[in-house]
């Protein structure tokens, strides 16, 4: 159904006119060279996940804006402010409401999050074995504190946001410039990407033994 709308608002609507490459980076290029750059950014992170877009597709587009350093920067900022909005809305909804509408699984979730709040946010933030979105709803329905949450989010977050960030602008620069020093660079961070998810898959295995 979601393709079928898709189909249909590129063939009637000016979509496909607001997507060609030329206006995106003209597009691009003027939203990283405004003051307002960066709010507009974390603005989209907030928007972009109450539409359940996945936050690692929002942090690539950031980076490609914005460069590593501020792609960071602005990628932490952004998905920590959707993260804690997102937990706001969850929140008010309450428990049964958000169960119900995120389906039966995220009651195991909840009891985590309740029971070991700051390390099994840690964990989904490295692992995201559910969407980001669900995550932070069901998170706010739950009992675990405002303060453990930003503290997990945090930690699980960062890691994976800097290795993705200077992945994606290593990645350009070796697709621009071709050069053994980039080469193993952006296989360097490959890997630590690589590594952050076999943690977090060796930790999932601790927690089911």
């Amino acid at each position: 159904m979601s393709l079928l709308a898709l189909a249909m608002a590129w063939q009637w609507t000016p979509l496909s006119e607001w997507l060609e490459p030329e206006k995106l980076a003209v597009w691009a290029h003027g939203l990283a060279d405004s003051p307002w750059g960066g709010m507009i950014a974390v603005l989209g992170f907030v928007l972009g996940s109450l539409i359940a877009l996945p936050v690692s597709m929002m942090i690539i587009a950031t980076a490609l804006i914005f460069g590593p350093v501020m792609g960071f920067i602005y990628a932490v900022t952004g998905a920590l402010s959707a993260a804690l909005v997102t937990y706001a809305i969850g929140h008010a909804l309450g428990r049964d409401t958000v169960h119900r509408w995120a389906g039966c699984r995220t009651h195991r979730l909840s009891e985590r999050l309740s029971k070991r709040g700051i390390l099994t946010v840690v964990f989904f933030r490295v692992v995201p074995l559910a969407p980001f979105t669900i995550i932070n709803f069901v998170a706010g329905a739950s009992s675990i504190k405002i303060r453990d949450y930003f503290i997990g989010s945090l930690l699980g977050m960062t890691p994976g946001i800097f290795a993705m960030v200077f992945f994606v602008d290593g990645l350009m620069a070796a697709l621009r410039e071709p050069g053994i020093t980039r080469f193993i660079f952006v296989i360097f961070l490959g890997l630590l990407l690589l590594v952050i998810a076999a943690l977090g898959g060796y930790w999932l295995r601790r927690e089911k033994a």
